[in-house]
């Protein structure tokens, strides 16, 4: 992947992520990352985009202290997640493909993730609510995930990340298996909390 495949939107101030000279290979021949060079600012939307086996995702590991890079300078909320993963962890959201609670129902899943991330029990119940009216979930809120459409457990899955406080949300291929409505209230979900400081 190169510097260049990348776009944004906002201004936000501070650098909330900085990669510098970013290198990773999986083989010791072949890099999934070569030279990748960039800086988020706190409040920004940024976009990676290429072809299928660009590097991607292999990026996105990197900035949430999934894999460490075979070199270069990377810097998450002004940590390094060599060393500060756990602390970087907490401060962040990651929603990839496949992630969900099968056997648990819908509600269950959010309840679960508030859970996971210590939300009061109070606070834990607005939310999930909140969270099932913004993104349609309401009438299968009953239904464990695996009896739902690909689609609705998109929603799921994206849903429960906003079950907890972060400062930067990470979103790979989100839109995938969204109809239009759907991915027009995702997008504006996402929005809203952009404009309440959040990166993506």
């Amino acid at each position: 992947m190169s510097p260049s495949a990348a776009v944004r939107t906002g201004s936000g101030a501070d650098p909330i992520i900085e990669a510098e000279n970013l290198r990773h290979t999986y083989d010791g021949r072949r890099f999934a990352l070569d030279g990748v060079t960039f800086t988020v600012r706190r409040g920004e939307v940024f976009g990676l985009l290429g072809r299928n086996g660009a590097g991607k995702s292999t990026l996105i590991k990197a900035m949430t202290t999934l894999i460490e890079p075979t070199s270069g300078t990377l810097r998450v909320l002004g940590m390094d997640p060599r060393r500060d993963g756990t602390r970087i962890r907490n401060r962040i959201g990651v929603v990839q493909q496949g992630e969900s609670f099968d056997f648990t129902t819908v509600e269950g899943n959010l309840d679960v993730y508030g859970m996971l991330w210590g939300v009061p029990r109070a606070e834990r119940r607005k939310r999930r609510e909140e969270l099932l009216a913004r993104f349609d979930l309401g009438e299968i809120r009953k239904r464990r995930a695996f009896d739902i459409s690909g689609g609705q457990k998109r929603r799921v899955q994206v849903a429960k990340e906003f079950m907890h406080d972060m400062e930067i949300l990470f979103l790979d291929e989100p839109t995938v298996g969204l109809d239009i409505l759907m991915r027009r209230t995702l997008l504006d979900s996402v929005r809203d909390e952009v404009r309440r400081g959040l990166t993506v």
